[in-house]
């Protein structure tokens, strides 16, 4: 037999009683209640502040209307006429770069002396090409040469000079030769003098023409012959003398 000891009274009232707990609330459960009430107290918020700068900005176009008309049509002139130079710099500089591309260049491609220490007169010869993409129009060449004493830095100018002439137009990629004869031959004195370099044979003068575009152009050259040895002289270009436009 299995023998069960009896409670008592008390104990089986006090099993009986219900049990009674004061547990605290869950934070994270009240947080989550009230979370979507302040977003939606926030957004209404942010509706009426966004409202009402809504208001405000209508209500200041209304009552400045009329500046708010002349500010605008400013500022539009404004940019207009900036739109026009913008244009109109970019116009002329796409101009200048087909000139620049396009327009005649003419210089002198070589020069050559000859017959120094010989009983022939001197001859010198001057090339000039043309080495741009169009005609160069009115060409004009005009040239000089001369004994001088050294250093020599001063020229007559060319449009006085007693020398070749020639007028017509220069093609793209054409040449035009300018040979020059001294009228008497050299004596000995001037041939050891240049020598000596305290004289010496200049080659100069100036090629004036007129470019597709209508500009008018010049390129200058002067050019002095140095002794190689007792019969031959080169022709160098000077320091001063050589220019282009």
């Amino acid at each position: 037999m299995l023998c069960v000891e009896p409670q008592s009274a008390q104990d089986v009232q006090e099993q009986n009683q219900p049990t009674n707990q004061h547990a605290s609330p869950n934070p994270t459960v009240e947080r989550l209640q009230t979370e979507p009430d302040q977003r939606a107290d926030k957004k209404e918020n942010q509706q009426t502040v966004k409202s009402g700068l809504i208001q405000k900005c209508f209500g200041f176009v209304r009552e400045y209307d009329a500046e708010i008309v002349a500010i605008s049509t400013l500022v539009m002139a404004v940019f207009t006429v900036g739109l026009f130079l913008s244009n109109y710099l970019l116009w002329k500089s796409g101009e200048r770069h087909s000139e620049r591309e396009l327009r005649a260049y003419v210089h002198v491609t070589e020069a050559g002396i000859r017959n120094f220490g010989s009983s022939m007169p001197i001859e010198a010869n001057l090339s000039v090409k043309n080495f741009g993409q169009t005609p160069a129009y009115d060409f004009c060449l005009i040239t000089g040469l001369g004994i001088y004493e050294l250093p020599k830095h001063d020229f007559t100018p060319y449009e006085r000079t007693d020398g070749l002439e020639s007028k017509g137009t220069l093609g793209p990629g054409d040449s035009v030769e300018a040979p020059r004869v001294m009228p008497k031959v050299l004596t000995p004195e001037i041939h050891e003098r240049i020598l000596r370099r305290e004289i010496a044979i200049f080659f100069f003068g100036k090629v004036d023409y007129r470019d597709a575009f209508g500009k008018r152009r010049f390129t200058s050259f002067r050019f002095i012959a140095e002794p190689v040895n007792s019969r031959t002289l080169s022709f160098t270009a000077t320091d001063s003398g050589n220019d282009a436009t």
